[in-house]
This record gives structure tokens, C-alpha cells and sequence, in this order.
């Protein structure tokens, strides 16, 4: 839960992120100029979270039947930093551990 992960928002993904952190910002600890990295893109269009903030801040758009996708392509890419962690995570996969 703890990888990276890429997505490319589309429009509508664009809108929940940001009403999801103009929430956050009138929470105590986080406040009006907390501005998250994950807001701005890398120079492919991508955007990265760690794989549980997407479920946290998507789930509740994601459903069967939605009329629209938050991300182009509807693709999640795992940004693994290194072999280790591709090994890892593929060795859970097979071990049922997710």
C-alpha cells in the first residue's frame, strides 16, 4: 500500500483531487497553503501518490457503472524506485500477501 503509483487525471480526476485537498486544507495540522506534490505533474503528465492516498482520495468515486473514469487510459501504473521492490511485490503477489 505504501508504492508509488503514476495515474494521468483527466479532467474530472483534476476536480476530486482538488476538492479533496480544499477539505483537507480547513482541517487542523494541514491549513490554507498546504499545497501537496502530488498536485503537480511530472514532465510526462503524470501525477504520483502512494498507492493508499489514491484509494482514499478516489475510492469513493470508483464504482461499477460510473460514467466517468478519474484517470486517462483508466491506468495505474506501479512506480517501483528499484528490482528490490518489483521482486518483492511479486513475490507477495504469489503468496497472496497484497
Amino acid at each position: 500500500m505504501n508504492y508509488s503509483v503514476k495515474v494521468k487525471l483527466n479532467d474530472f480526476g483534476r476536480q476530486v483531487v482538488m476538492d479533496h485537498y480544499a477539505f483537507l486544507k480547513e482541517l487542523p495540522g494541514y491549513g490554507p497553503d498546504y499545497v501537496p506534490s502530488c498536485l503537480t505533474p511530472n514532465e510526462e503528465g503524470f501525477q504520483e501518490f502512494q498507492l493508499w492516498i489514491l484509494f482514499e482520495i478516489f475510492g469513493p468515486h470508483l464504482h461499477l457503472g460510473i460514467p466517468e473514469v478519474p484517470f486517462e487510459k483508466n491506468e495505474i501504473i506501479f512506480d517501483f524506485k528499484d528490482e528490490e521492490q518489483m521482486k518483492n511485490a511479486r513475490g507477495n503477489e504469489r503468496l497472496g500477501k497484497h
